[in-house]
């Protein structure tokens, strides 16, 4: 376009210069003619190209006007985003579980309010330092390898672990691990939100307590009795072994909370059940069955001897004087000795047995131990 421009111009300028020496009207005229033509023809070019650089504006136009309402609607989304990323931040600011990201090195990279308020680590003082600073040394060095390939493997992990805290204390926690991957699918870092189940621990301890001991004295209860005694049983079927079952009742019992008052009575139950526990070994069962009923298992007995002997010792420990608010007063017991499987051979026959024993001894005189008569 430029070069055909170009040439129409030096045309008109040769025309003039043939114009201005033309010596004739009629060559003079055929010189304005074609002037004027070129004239046309120059500005016919023109406005063609004004109008292809009207057309190329509108396009340019039009693509910056799309390009803007993108930039708008890219605008808007990272508003949108920030938006959102405003409220997750509030939410992890104000959320009473502990927050907390680390790289794939074990360093922490940023933690949330609640971590600090739980562990005692400000952020300053978190951010940066290794994952050990919390590791409470409950969890073998095994168990973070296998932990780190299920999330590799499996991108999250829940479960129980137990955290440190700055003044040294271990806590337990419900854990929630989940890995964080960037654009590429690639994991960048692990986010881990933790709660304290201490108090949680506590209760389920405490109902344990309740559910398998006894209130008053902390001993086994009937339940725990019933499955101890019918383990001890089987065992010793399998290894032909004895089992001793030792059935106490205390003397006089009623007389005291009838005369003392039941706080007498409970501080004599618990001071009994403490004696008891003294005079049996580890892998031995004592128990309460209610009231001012006792009951031992004695596993791995490889004579009866062995069972009276221990009887003795019982009866020994609960004639020592109990003293309660400056009173001193004495109890004693009876005890009925039951073998496996020499006077029975399943729980309930044991128990009968031994109960038989009991009342056995009451009645010779209390303050001993009887036997049950072997069948």
């Amino acid at each position: 376009m430029a070069s055909g421009r170009a040439e129409l111009e030096r045309q008109l300028q040769t025309l003039r210069t043939t114009l201005d020496s033309a010596e004739t009207e009629s060559a003079r005229l055929q010189c304005r003619l074609q002037l004027q033509q070129i004239e046309l023809e120059l500005q016919n070019r023109a406005l063609q190209e004004a109008q292809a650089e009207l057309q190329a504006a509108r396009a340019r136009y039009a693509e910056l006007a799309s390009a803007n309402e993108a930039l708008r609607a890219r605008i808007a989304e990272y508003e949108r985003t920030e938006e959102r990323l405003r409220q997750f931040a509030a939410v992890v600011d104000n959320t009473s579980e502990s927050i907390l990201v680390v790289d794939q090195d074990g360093r922490l990279l940023t933690v949330n309010p609640a971590f600090s308020l739980c562990t005692g680590y400000s952020a300053g003082e978190a951010v940066g330092q290794s994952l050990e600073l919390l590791c409470a040394g409950r969890e073998d060095k095994g168990f973070y390898r296998c932990l780190l390939k299920r999330l590799r493997r499996k991108g999250g992990w829940q479960g129980e672990l137990w955290v440190r805290r700055k003044n040294g204390d271990a806590f337990p926690v419900w854990a929630s691990i989940s890995a964080v991957t960037d654009a590429q699918g690639r994991i960048a870092s692990y986010a881990c939100v933790f709660s304290d189940i201490t108090a949680i621990k506590r209760t389920e301890a405490e109902l344990s307590q309740m559910a398998y001991h006894d209130a008053l004295t902390g001993l086994a209860n009937r339940f725990v009795f019933a499955t101890q005694l019918d383990n001890a049983i089987a065992h010793a079927k399998r290894h032909c072994h004895r089992v001793a079952l030792l059935y106490l009742d205390l003397d006089r019992f009623k007389a005291v909370n009838d005369t003392l008052g039941h706080e007498y009575g409970d501080r004599m139950l618990r001071t009994v059940a403490n004696r008891l526990r003294r005079c049996v070994r580890a892998e031995d069962t004592v128990s309460r069955l209610g009231g001012d009923e006792f009951a031992i298992i004695l596993t791995e007995i490889h004579y009866r001897e062995d069972a009276a002997r221990l009887a003795r010792k019982i009866m020994r420990n609960i004639e020592q004087p109990i003293q309660v608010r400056g009173q001193r007063f004495t109890t004693s017991t009876s005890i009925g000795i039951g073998m496996y499987p020499d006077d029975a051979t399943d729980r309930n026959a044991l128990l009968r047995v031994a109960d038989a024993a009991m009342y056995a001894a009451k009645q010779g005189g209390r303050c001993r131990y009887h036997f049950a008569t072997c069948r």
